[in-house]
């Protein structure tokens, strides 16, 4: 995902990845609390604790002004959208691999069940991104079961 506004410099777009990167529930005041963590070692000084406070709000502040002038909560949301159906893919890859392995193992009368069940779970999945990969790996499916004599309706 490669999202960055022309207008949005690299410094923001650093801070936009770290706050798309935090884990949710996503926060400004804990993203400005680590930036600012990252930059000021721990000190015992009392005046480096109030400088750190300062720059924190100061840090704050410019933070929600990037996060709305970037959009960044659409842009997270996203993001997080895109990963959560590569998960799916990967989910169903793995479930059809392992369907095949079993398959390939022991040809059952239930076995036919199993690959009806396996085209429902396929046929729900409507991500675009999803359909070119589940394809290729229904096709594997259709050829495994070709050699092993099962046909599909």
């Amino acid at each position: 995902m490669n999202d960055k506004p022309k207008k949005e410099t690299a410094r923001a777009y650093r801070a936009f990845l770290a706050y798309r990167d935090m884990p949710q529930p996503r926060s400004l005041r804990r993203l400005a609390e680590e930036m600012v963590r990252e930059r000021h070692k721990p000190s015992t000084v009392h005046q480096q604790t109030f400088k750190s406070e300062a720059y924190a709000a100061s840090l704050f502040r410019q933070l929600a002004t990037w996060s709305s002038t970037f959009n960044w909560q659409e842009r997270c949301k996203q993001y997080d959208e895109e990963q959560a159906a590569l998960r799916r893919v990967q989910y169903s890859e793995l479930a059809i691999t392992a369907l095949l392995r079993h398959l390939q193992a022991d040809v059952s009368p239930s076995a036919h069940s199993q690959i009806k069940a396996a085209q429902l779970v396929l046929e729900h999945l409507v991500v675009s991104e999803e359909i070119a990969t589940l394809k290729a790996q229904q096709e594997k499916l259709s050829e495994a079961l070709k050699k092993l004599g099962v046909a599909l309706e």
